[in-house]
């Protein structure tokens, strides 16, 4: 770096423009003209990062050391809607000239910039004002107008400097910067990447200990970019750039990184955006490889918008052209950016491109070798991974076993057999218990492998001597070990942590959650979007806020186009959670449709009971049976034990709620001894939730509050008590039972600060009813009309009818039996027709207490 690649003129913040002595010396130029009496302007035109915004800070400031006035503002990316937005950020500090009241230019630039109210005047109009203004400040000093980020202007605030640079006025100079165009007619100057030469010193003069492995690979990424270079270095850890720990495949962006590139891929249509990700997660592929996994169809349009864009590049002819991005952070920001729909849908079709290439010769075609064979163990696991990725889990599985059996080298052979681990714990889980049995001879600790602690820690925690705690320390440690373990695009990472989301919220108590969080907080920028969502909705539903309800609806609007299982359960957890799951009712069933043809059968089972929890609480009843029937004939008889607690918990609480006290009391007590060993907290409060079903049924309200406690103390809504929005009005009606309104009161003030009534219409419908039971008799009965009146209520037919009964109680004890009759006839009906026997019967008590049968 020369000494002329600084300007000696500015201290500060231009010490960092380094290898821009030209521009430099043409912004002085500029300066020069102006205080001569002339006008001038620039145009600093280059890609995100470049350097554009240091470049008109030198500007600036050497605009201040000639004593010249200095307006500065900048487009916002928000604020392009807002007319004359920028316009009032430049011309906010001069507008109220003390010397210039009482000229007319100055009322229209009031109202233009907000400042006074009126009728909005035209942009010709508020050009003349602006010139007018501009015109008496050039004449005390020479005026610099500086504008970064022109392209995020308002069109309003776009056309006046547009107009102002036409104008050319004497003594003015204007020097703006944008991504992609000039103001009108300025002098324009494109700002490329530093060369080779600066880029090096200046990352030496960022990092002076960065190893030459580390140095290398950082300046082919940045590629001249300075902000890249700053910001590659900030988000790397100290043992990552001394070289002690290997980078990850896709360095980590930071924010002002992704804010940098993203835009551009944000931009693209769905078609250029897939070919991208194909490009980005299968590098080497030509471009006629590309175009085959795209769909010729597909492919003419992406790859035009791609490169009209300016994110693509294409190299050499016809179908054997390479591609590249314009710039490698395009990638790891189109990652970044991408949804799970998406990178499946690349994974798929990448897939099937490999398969037909695979399939030429299939490796299972060519005999037996003698011994180890690495060739071959590797073509055996590319078609492993295409089968899986047509959905084929069983014939992936047969694959990745033999792939790993003719392995030689011990670490590529754990590797495999954990992958063949994983995927065994969703379609067999004796078959996965062995090969844990067998990487555990190589790897005790289960180290070398985060796929191999996964799939373990699902054996472990559901084996016939299941240990949820060793689950959760095998995973946390090896997430915590694990190289790239800040990268929210690897997907062995986010596998690992969806496992340990799931141990710990079987586990069920506060000392396993810590790990997950930690896990998830590393994740840089951010975690994928299912992963975060999952985090803040089904895991704690009482914390869920209104703006993450929003995201969680647009995920569940998209999850018919996702092909991913995992990811589909997940969407669906949180959907079943806030009774929106007949939205992914497609979805579900296709998952259901694969486990029942040899695609995985986890993910299968928890789907049928999801759809069995769903069907309960709209009162289909038997519908929910025949759903539990389903996933225990899928279940085979017993292998499944992480979900056949599950299936218990629905028929238990049909029991309870049909009065079957034998039945009740088998499926509990089978759950308990499946759950006590194990520490599964969970299951004890489904446990707890079904006897605090049983207890209201008979009326027993010292039995409601002792079991619903037992999941969550009276007055408040602890974390990850997810079952606790379950038992809320329970606990409010024992509360009223047992005359302790302070509980009652307490328990709804608790609904209230979680507005639990903005989670789905039927929990809307409840919190209106626990309302009602603590307010005065005129308020009690608005209450419980407007929880009867809430659209859809009468979709949750036991609720409703809970509801019904309750209102009509009320009314008869407020000597309105007539107005209660009604109410206490449709919910008798209701209860009858769902075989609620003590429910049912407690209507009927009601009922006849309402007066003679001749009057109903």
């Amino acid at each position: 770096m020369s000494a002329d690649d600084v300007d000696t003129d500015c201290r500060g913040d231009s010490r960092r423009l380094v290898g821009r002595a030209d521009v430099v010396a043409h912004i002085r130029e500029v300066l020069t003209t102006i205080v001569g009496g002339a006008s001038g302007s620039l145009a600093v035109v280059g890609e995100p990062g470049i350097g554009k915004t240091e470049i008109l800070t030198t500007a600036a400031v050497l605009g201040d050391s000639r004593r010249l006035c200095v307006l500065r503002a900048s487009g916002v990316e928000f604020e392009t809607g807002i007319d004359f937005a920028t316009l009032q950020e430049l011309l906010l500090p001069v507008v109220d000239r003390p010397d210039a009241i009482g000229q007319s230019w100055v009322a229209t630039l009031r109202v233009a910039l907000g400042l006074h109210d009126g009728a909005i005047p035209d942009v010709a109009t508020v050009l003349r004002a602006t010139t007018s203004l501009i015109g008496e400040l050039a004449d005390e000093a020479p005026v610099l107008i500086v504008v970064d980020d022109l392209h995020w202007a308002d069109a309003a605030s776009h056309a006046i400097i547009d107009g102002l640079v036409d104008l050319e006025l004497p003594r003015v100079a204007i020097i703006t910067a944008s991504r992609y165009r000039a103001a009108a007619s300025s002098g324009t100057m494109r700002i490329g990447p530093l060369d080779e030469i600066v880029a090096a010193t200046l990352l030496d003069a960022l990092c002076p200990t960065l190893s030459p492995v580390v140095r290398t690979r950082l300046l082919a990424e940045a590629q001249g970019n300075p902000l890249a270079l700053v910001e590659l270095t900030s988000a790397l850890a100290a043992d990552q750039l001394s070289g002690d720990r290997p980078l990850p495949q896709v360095l980590p962006l930071t924010h002002r990184l992704r804010d940098a590139f993203a835009p551009r891929i944000v931009m693209l249509g769905a078609e250029a955006r897939l070919l991208l990700l194909l490009h980005v997660l299968q590098p080497t592929a030509v471009l006629g490889d590309l175009v085959v996994a795209l769909g010729d169809g597909l492919a003419t349009r992406a790859i035009t918008d791609a490169v009209d864009a300016g994110v693509l590049v294409i190299s050499g002819p016809g179908v054997d052209a390479r591609i590249s991005l314009s710039h490698p952070l395009f990638g790891p920001a189109l990652l970044a950016d991408s949804t799970p729909q998406e990178r499946t849908n690349a994974h798929r079709r990448l897939g099937r491109l490999l398969a037909v290439d695979i399939r030429e010769v299939s490796p299972l075609d060519r005999g037996t070798p003698d011994g180890p064979d690495e060739s071959l163990a590797s073509d055996l696991e590319r078609s492993a991974e295409a089968t899986f990725q047509e959905g084929d889990w069983t014939g992936a599985l047969t694959l990745l076993t033999r792939a790993a059996a003719l392995t030689p080298a011990p670490i590529d052979r754990v590797r495999r057999l954990a992958r063949a681990a994983y995927i065994a714990a969703g379609t067999d889980p004796s078959v996965a218990l062995g090969l844990i049995d067998e990487i555990r001879g190589v790897d005790p600790g289960f180290t070398q492998s985060l796929t191999a602690a996964a799939a373990a820690a699902t054996v472990i925690a559901s084996g016939h001597d299941g240990d949820i705690d060793m689950a959760h320390q095998i995973l946390s440690r090896a997430i915590d070990g694990y190289a790239h373990r800040t990268d929210p695009t690897d997907e062995a990472l986010i596998e690992a942590i969806g496992e340990l989301r799931w141990v710990c919220w079987l586990g069920g108590r506060g000392e396993l959650w810590p790990a997950y969080y930690r896990a998830l907080d590393r994740l840089t920028p951010r975690p994928p979007i299912v992963t975060d969502l999952a985090s803040r909705t089904s895991l704690d539903p009482a914390r869920t806020t209104a703006t993450t309800l929003r995201e969680v609806d647009e995920l569940i609007g998209g999850v018919h186009a996702e092909t991913d299982p995992v990811q589909v359960i997940q969407i669906a957890e949180m959907a079943v959670t806030f009774d929106r799951l007949p939205d992914c009712g497609d979805a579900l069933d296709r998952i259901v449709d694969a486990g029942e043809h040899r695609g995985p059968i986890l993910p299968a089972i928890w789907a049928l009971l999801m759809i069995a929890r769903d069907a309960r609480h709209r009162g289909a009843w038997q519908v929910c049976i025949d759903a539990v029937d389903r996933a225990r004939r899928l279940a085979n008889g017993g292998d499944y034990n992480l979900l056949l607690w599950a299936a218990d918990y629905e028929m238990a609480w049909l029991a309870a709620a049909r009065g079957d006290q034998a039945s009740t009391a088998t499926l509990t007590d089978a759950m308990a001894a499946w759950a006590i060993p194990r520490r599964a907290t969970t299951v004890i409060a489904c446990v707890e939730h079904v006897e605090t079903i049983a207890a209201a049924g008979r009326g027993d309200a010292e039995g409601v509050l002792a079991h619903a406690t037992s999941i969550n103390p009276v007055g408040e809504f602890t974390a990850h008590a997810w079952m606790a929005i379950s038992v809320a009005l329970d606990v409010v009606d024992a509360a009223v039972r047992l005359r302790r309104p302070d509980l009652a009161r307490a328990h709804v003030d608790a609904m209230d600060r979680i507005e639990y009534g903005r989670l789905s219409p039927r929990m809307a419908m409840i919190h209106l009813v626990a309302r009602a039971l603590v307010a005065d008799d005129e308020n009690a009965r608005m209450l419980y009309r407007q929880a009867l009146s809430v659209p859809g209520a009468a979709t949750w037919r036991f609720d409703h009818a809970r509801a019904q009964l309750m209102f009509g109680a009320h009314l008869r004890r407020h000597h309105e039996a007539v107005a209660s009759r009604p109410l206490l006839t449709e919910a008798l009906t209701t209860f009858d027709d769902l075989e609620a026997r003590p429910w049912s019967a407690r209507a009927r008590t009601e009922l006849a207490a309402s007066g003679p049968a001749e009057c109903w």
